[in-house]
């Protein structure tokens, strides 16, 4: 509405006043659009996290949820990528505390969840246990250290 509003106001400038005035007038379109523009991106980003942990596939997908219910996986991590996750307490007594989870090889920390101290800890111990179990019932080594036998070997060129 207001970027409608503000290209009416572009059509609407009456042509035979004085420069100060068209002005004006011109500067209210453009911060009327710039705004409409703003509050529409802002809009369509995300708002809410979800989490989701895939055992079979061993991954941990985080994705945010914009107004509009629609989902944008923002990242997949591989579980066996994961060093540590961890809960940042908030500041104040009624603030919002972050479920964080570092990545080997990653600088800073991915953002999991956010919510109230109760629900992101329930959320940090259930995710934790979880972990532990998929490691434990693991009984052979993780993909990537796994060695294929079914490839064929090459054959040698110069063979002897």
């Amino acid at each position: 509405a207001m970027v409608a509003g503000s290209l009416l106001m572009w059509f609407m400038l009456p042509v035979d006043v004085e420069p100060g005035r068209i002005a004006t007038l011109g500067g209210t379109a453009s911060m009327m659009a710039a705004v409409g523009l703003g509050v529409f991106a802002f809009g369509t980003r995300g708002f809410r996290r979800q989490m989701t942990v895939d055992i079979d596939r061993g991954t941990l997908a985080l994705t945010k949820i914009n107004i509009r219910d629609q989902m944008r996986v923002a990242r997949e991590i591989d579980l066996g990528k994961i060093e540590s996750v961890f809960l940042r307490r908030p500041e104040k007594v009624d603030g919002v505390a972050t479920l964080l989870v570092r990545v080997a090889g990653a600088q800073a920390p991915a953002i999991a969840l956010t919510g109230t101290t109760a629900e992101v800890e329930r959320v940090h111990r259930q995710l934790s246990h979880v972990m532990q179990q998929a490691r434990q019932d693991r009984s052979e080594p993780s993909p990537s250290l796994r060695i294929d036998e079914r490839k064929p070997a090459r054959p040698k060129l110069f063979a002897r």
